[in-house]
């Protein structure tokens, strides 16, 4: 039987990665770490050394390259793009020794011939290639708990969640050995309150400091509200295990306008605090200051001033960068002149190019993956209410997640265009516009679509459905309150 090979979507990241990342043996490794940074360093150089891996059709203005596998040979086959004739066979056993590996850890598929012309099966790896929906991710963020020691009025995620205890680290390590042999640039921690978990944290830390393909290039950062019980140990602990960025929340330059918007008293100074260690350390710390409001006053100009000079960078979080999402749904504080749309959001059919109207950058062709407490895996960072994203780690591994990206239930619901009469279905009384961003109403679109689905396929009435899917996506998008916040 003669079977064609192409790459997986993971297949095609590992390609490009070769041509903007540098690939080196991570600093530790057991048995099967070894073998993966092994298969990806052939995968590369097949394509480097042009012997040939470019198991999508070759840059040739006039031949495309198959790669196939007949009777147990791996061969090379280049044909006339125009007529599909026959040029060239060639076997390449090298290759073949690699690819029951390929297979194995989804960087290849195989592809059975089934009487398909030479012509079409170039086609078929042709559409296959450029359908994915991602190819190189730039970032990776761990939500590692959805517990916070803090209650900020305005936090998207609507506050902290007890039941999201985060997944076990042995899971999170396996979704992150791909990535960060991939030489994924940035890798994230946050919450909830990431230093919830402090064994977890500093665990992960080392490993994927041990993995960062590129330690010049790649970047570890701990996200943090900086309410950290013993800093110095905690400072001392990522100074140890080097490379590590810190990046501490801030509210208001005004300690009293910060701790209203924490939601607790004395997290202004523990920040402050926790700064000040740092910098006696010489420990990189960023803050993100959203500076909502009291910075008129003497004290807070001098802490504006204390944050720039003692940070590695500060910066600035406009209040109008915030989304009117949970916690911040109804907030009168953040600007709205976002309508919910009239027209159509748009279906990711296949004729439409990727910088059309309907394609959410987010959703549908992502930079950045979001590993979530309870094991999903999405795009967006106001995807955490999200029913079901791209998948779930605790049913899937990270590799079958990204090789099946473009047939998730999330994409799905674009492509298809469900979308857009979903969309006409949205209580616009209880999803009061304007919007601060385009993408609230796509996100609460995409949350009510998929409960209502679910209610319909559990034989719920289409008006009870219709009802039921609006109250409950008003309750996780912070849409269910009576009045706005106003503090």
């Amino acid at each position: 039987m003669l079977q064609y090979i192409r790459p997986t979507i993971y297949g095609k990241m590992i390609i490009n990665s070769f041509f903007h990342r540098k690939f080196g043996a991570p600093s530790a490794q057991t048995a099967e770490e070894a073998r993966l940074e092994k298969a990806n360093q052939q995968f590369t150089a097949c394509q480097r050394l042009n012997k040939a891996f470019a198991i999508y059709p070759g840059d040739s203005r006039d031949l495309d390259q198959l790669y196939c596998i007949e009777n147990g040979s791996t061969v090379r086959v280049l044909i006339d793009k125009k007529s599909g004739a026959l040029i060239k066979s060639e076997p390449l056993p090298d290759l073949g020794e690699s690819v029951p590996a390929w297979q194995q850890l989804g960087m290849v598929e195989l592809i059975p011939a089934q009487g398909k012309s030479n012509l079409v099966i170039a086609q078929e790896i042709r559409d296959a290639s450029r359908r994915s929906p991602i190819i190189i991710l730039d970032d990776v963020v761990v939500e590692l708990t959805g517990v916070c020691n803090l209650a900020c009025p305005r936090c998207s995620r609507g506050g902290s969640h007890p039941q999201e205890t985060g997944l076990s680290v042995p899971l999170i390590k396996n979704a992150l050995l791909p990535l960060l042999l991939l030489g994924i640039p940035q890798i994230s921690f946050s919450g909830g309150e990431a230093t919830l978990r402090l064994p977890a944290l500093f665990d992960l830390l080392r490993f994927a400091k041990d993995h960062v393909v590129d330690p010049a290039r790649g970047r570890i950062v701990v996200m943090s509200n900086g309410t950290i019980k013993e800093p110095k140990k905690f400072l001392q602990e990522l100074q140890n295990i080097g490379g590590i960025l810190l990046r501490v929340t801030l509210a208001s330059y005004s300690p009293e306008r910060n701790d209203q918007e924490s939601g607790c008293r004395g997290v202004f100074a523990q920040i402050k605090t926790l700064i000040t260690i740092a910098a006696e350390m010489t420990f990189p710390v960023s803050i993100m200051a959203h500076d909502i409001g009291g910075h008129e006053s003497r004290q807070a100009r001098e802490n504006k001033d204390f944050f720039e000079r003692h940070c590695e960078t500060v910066f600035a979080g406009p209040v109008d960068a915030m989304s009117r999402i949970g916690g911040a749904a109804l907030s009168d504080l953040i600007p709205r002149d976002t309508p919910f749309p009239e027209n159509d959001f748009g279906a990711l059919q296949p004729n439409k190019q990727r910088h059309q109207p309907g394609w959410c950058k987010c959703l549908a062709q992502p930079h950045k993956l979001f590993i979530r407490p309870g094991g999903n895996v999405g795009s967006c960072s106001l995807g955490a209410h999200i029913p079901e994203e791209f998948g779930n780690l605790e049913k899937h591994t990270m590799v079958e997640l990204l090789n099946n990206i473009h047939d998730s239930p999330l994409v799905r619901l674009f492509r298809s265009g469900t979308i857009e009469k979903m969309q006409h279905l949205v209580d616009r009384k209880i999803f009061q516009g304007p919007y601060s961003q385009a993408c609230v109403p796509m996100i609460i679109t995409v949350i009510f679509s998929e409960i209502y689905e679910r209610l319909i396929a559990a034989n719920v009435p289409q008006e009870k459905a219709v009802v039921m899917a609006n109250e409950r996506t008003a309750s996780l998008t912070g849409y269910n309150k009576t009045s706005a916040l106003n503090i």
